[in-house]
Order: structure tokens, then C-alpha cells, then sequence
């Protein structure tokens, strides 16, 4: 199943792209439609097939060429009024393998694409004492904390402290500035597919790497600062559309 189109929808213009069915003559092409809907009236959608197109003209695939043509393009039309999940059939045509779908959102707003969270944590904090650790969610919003053990001096042996979801050690040295502290904790955390990690001085930035609303980070007991500067979100207006192949 091969994808045409994954984006905000705009709402001045038809957006569109070509897909190159895989085989010519193959009849019936069959299209799946993921919408999610802002606060937009509908999303019109038109399919048209043909062995040609006028990549130069974005209008010249709307309008019919030579009725006795078999590069004939053929136009249909489709309208959805609600978030959905859409499966629908256009027919194929004798000697065409191209199909092209274009989308348009009427009214509204919309058209904004899926973010991904952000978080960032100033690490500055006493690590003197039990393990101490932060939690985060990712985009499947899912548990998952840094604890920092301190591997020599008074506090050592530390242990995880649990809490549920997955849990990340942290090596650290009773004389580890707040800047080294954030060093190590990317340096853990960035090797994980499902975030991405860094730092600058004491802060660590972690951006989850998959799209989609998550529920904040939170500190459990470092008594390090948390602050969500980007919200993940579902994309609003957005639409993906899948042919079948």
C-alpha cells in the first residue's frame, strides 16, 4: 500500500500527488482515506486517472481532454463532513497507470500537521542522598524516568526507585557539576528510539522523536526543573491518503 499524500490540508488550493498504479489495466483502484478534522465544514477530495498529465498546469488535470482519447482523464469527487477513517473505489481505466488525488479543507480552521513534544530539564539539583528521578511520557505515552545513581562517595549503592514504566540509570560523581549531570543524562537518553536527547550547560533538551500529544514531564523527587515548551499534538486538518497496490 503505497502512500500519496500525508499532510495538512490546504484550504486556498487543491494540494495533490501522483501515484503510478502497479500495473496498467488493473481495473478498479482502491484508496484509503485517515482524516482528522479541525473545525473545517468538509475536505473535498478529486481522483482523476490518466497515462498524462500536465505536471506544469495544476488545472489541466481537471479539465477533460480529447473525448476519444483512451488518456481521457477521468474526474471523480468526494466530500467528507467528519473525522474518519474512508475506503472507497474509483474505477481504472484501459492503458492508464498514473492516478492522482488532491485534497482541500472548506472553511474553518485547520491545516495544522502533528507536533512532536518538547521537554527541557535544568538539572541542577542536590544528589546527595536516595536516588532521585524525573519521568517523561513519549509519543505512545508510555512511562518512562532517569534516575541518577552516585557511584562513589557516601550514597553508594543507590537503587532504582521504581514507580512504574521504564526506568534509565544515570552514572554520576559525588563532583559532578550540573553541566556534567545534563552530559550524562542525554547521553543516556539519546540513544533510545523513541526521544531525541541534548544539552547545553545544565539543561537537557528531549524532543520525542514520533509525532503526537504525550502527557508532561514531570519531576518525581530530583527536585529538577521541568518545562514543556512544545505540546505534541494530533495534526488538525490533516489527512493521509493510502492506494492500494
Amino acid at each position: 500500500m503505497g502512500k500519496m499524500f500525508d499532510a495538512a490540508v490546504p484550504t486556498t488550493s487543491y494540494a495533490g500527488q501522483i501515484a503510478y498504479l502497479s500495473k496498467k489495466d488493473r481495473g478498479d483502484a482502491v484508496f484509503y482515506v485517515d482524516y482528522i478534522k479541525g473545525t473545517e465544514t468538509s475536505l473535498e477530495m478529486r481522483v482523476d486517472h490518466s497515462n498524462k498529465f500536465d505536471v506544469d498546469n495544476s488545472e489541466a488535470w481537471f479539465q477533460e481532454s480529447k473525448p476519444d482519447s483512451v488518456n481521457e482523464v477521468k474526474l471523480v469527487e468526494y466530500k467528507f463532513t467528519a473525522t474518519g477513517k474512508y475506503r472507497f473505489v474509483t474505477p481504472g481505466y484501459p492503458g492508464e497507470d498514473k492516478v492522482r488525488v488532491s485534497l482541500k479543507r472548506t472553511g474553518g480552521t485547520g491545516g495544522f500537521a502533528e507536533t512532536t513534544e518538547v521537554t527541557i530539564v535544568n538539572t541542577v539539583f542536590d544528589v546527595v542522598g536516595a536516588a532521585k528521578s524525573w519521568a517523561f511520557r513519549d509519543a505512545a505515552n508510555l512511562r518512562r524516568y532517569v534516575w541518577y545513581r552516585v557511584t562513589d562517595g557516601v550514597n553508594f549503592p543507590q537503587t532504582d526507585p521504581g514507580g512504574g514504566g521504564t526506568g534509565y540509570m544515570v552514572d554520576l560523581l559525588l563532583a559532578d557539576t550540573a553541566t556534567v549531570i545534563a552530559t550524562k543524562t542525554a547521553a543516556v537518553l539519546n540513544p533510545l528510539a523513541e526521544v531525541n536527547a541534548t544539552s547545553l550547560a545544565a539543561v537537557v533538551t528531549l524532543t520525542n522523536a514520533f509525532l503526537g500529544a504525550a502527557d508532561d514531564a514531570v519531576d518525581v523527587d530530583a527536585g529538577v526543573t521541568v518545562l514543556v515548551t512544545v505540546q505534541g499534538a494530533p495534526g488538525i486538518g490533516c489527512a493521509t491518503v493510502y492506494i492500494q497496490e
